[in-house]
């Protein structure tokens, strides 16, 4: 069980309380989203698994499917404005296959550009609306120069995987992956490429440059690097995890972001000599993208948005702050829910506070809180699949309610879960 507390505030004196403010939004999938991109604080893609693209316009409030009808997935998705956009899919039914779509309307139809078979591609990006680069398995790495109806293979040998691409312009071009202490650059749109000396040979499944001279990249083991002098020369920095971190983001030379294995969100604002977990969440986290410094979004396993409209900062709540003046038990959000919902109140006296779950029959399926606490504000993640009693393990689609009692305080709400 995960319990985040909101608030908590004792009386009318200085307190000094922390919070970090990643929030989950309805995607309306359980499908894994391995990929993300914003074109403002408005408009997005998250895309992933069987197909799965949704959009949202209205800041990831409320997201809608664009999924395509195929059995391939999508790794890397890649906009130049509000209509314009590529992705690149991969299957390994029956052996290794890969596409190029391509959309013109914000993704309404999507149009397949080019299909390969023998390697799969990894990741996509677009300087503009006619030069893009595509990499994948076995070193392979894909140049168009005419908006992607033609790509020809400027890869500078078969080995390895490339996973990611870091695009500062046509020309400028980094790529990183499975390259045996390499990275791989370019100064003329891939048509010689530089063998970057590495200090690692795992895989970096990520690398970003906030400036023309720092730049970051994070891969298996909880490795994080990082230069200084426009990598050409890199430094381990450290990261106190062993799990595999997928994507980072840096917004300058101090402040970034890094996602993965096990639910991670590290954040940092000092270059990386400290880094703070912002997560209580344990999914699989595969792609970060901030807007600025305060706006941005992450996805992962079964169907997982997260936002934060504040860099996901522990924040500090300090000097004189108002109590909370009435009990209150808040609608669970999302509602309808699969797996996770949340479930927040308040109360302005001290005391034992329980609240639990009932079917629509009036048995109780789990119990969240049951504890003595001190007046305030609170939320809990409630995960269905988590609470199932050892003579009910399947719990099935349908109505439940949530109950709460704070002294004689007792209210219930409904909640429908839609498996």
């Amino acid at each position: 069980m995960k319990t985040l507390i909101l608030i908590s505030i004792l009386s009318l004196i200085s307190v000094n309380f922390v919070f970090s403010q990643w929030m989950q939004q309805s995607s309306g999938t359980s499908q894994k989203l391995l990929t993300c991109f914003f074109i403002n604080e408005n408009i997005g893609w998250a895309a992933g698994d069987a197909g799965t693209i949704l959009k949202t316009t209205n800041s990831g409030e409320s997201w809608f499917s664009q999924s395509l009808n195929t059995n391939f997935n999508v790794h890397s998705i890649h906009f130049i404005d509000s209509l314009k956009g590529w992705a690149v899919l991969y299957s390994f039914s029956g052996g290794r296959n890969s596409k190029i779509i391509k959309t013109i309307n914000g993704g309404n139809t999507w149009e397949t550009v080019r299909q390969f078979s023998g390697f799969v591609l990894i990741d996509i990006k677009f300087s503009d609306a006619f030069n893009g680069i595509a990499v994948g398995s076995d070193g392979i790495i894909l140049i168009t120069t005419d908006g992607g109806n033609s790509w020809a293979d400027y890869g500078p040998t078969a080995f390895g995987w490339s996973t990611n691409i870091y695009m500062k312009s046509k020309n400028l071009v980094w790529v990183a992956g499975s390259i045996y202490g390499y990275l791989l650059r370019t100064t003329d749109m891939g048509f010689r490429w530089s063998f970057i000396a590495f200090p690692d040979e795992g895989t970096i499944n990520s690398i970003t440059f906030s400036d023309a001279f720092n730049g970051w990249c994070c891969g298996e083991n909880g490795r994080v690097f990082r230069s200084t002098n426009s990598g050409l020369d890199w430094e381990q920095v450290s990261l106190n995890t062993t799990n595999t971190l997928n994507d980072l983001y840096f917004i300058n030379g101090d402040k970034g972001w890094i996602v993965g294995g096990n639910g991670k969100i590290f954040y940092t604002s000092d270059s990386g000599q400290s880094w703070n977990n912002q997560s209580n969440f344990n999914d699989e986290f595969y792609c970060i993208q901030m807007i600025d410094s305060l706006k941005g979004w992450i996805v992962g396993t079964n169907g997982k948005i997260l936002k934060t409209d504040n860099g996901g900062v522990i924040v500090s709540v300090e000097n004189e702050v108002e109590k909370v003046k009435d009990f209150y038990l808040f609608n669970n959000y999302p509602n309808p829910f699969n797996p996770n919902t949340i479930i927040s109140w308040q109360s302005p006296i001290s005391g034992r506070q329980t609240l639990k779950i009932f079917d629509i029959l009036g048995n109780e399926v789990a119990t969240l809180i049951d504890e003595y606490r001190e007046a305030g504000r609170y939320e809990v993640e409630f995960n269905i699949t988590r609470f199932a009693l050892s003579d009910r393990p399947e719990l099935t689609t349908g109505v439940y309610f949530y109950r709460l009692q704070i002294g004689s305080f007792i209210d219930t709400r409904k909640m429908i879960y839609l498996k």
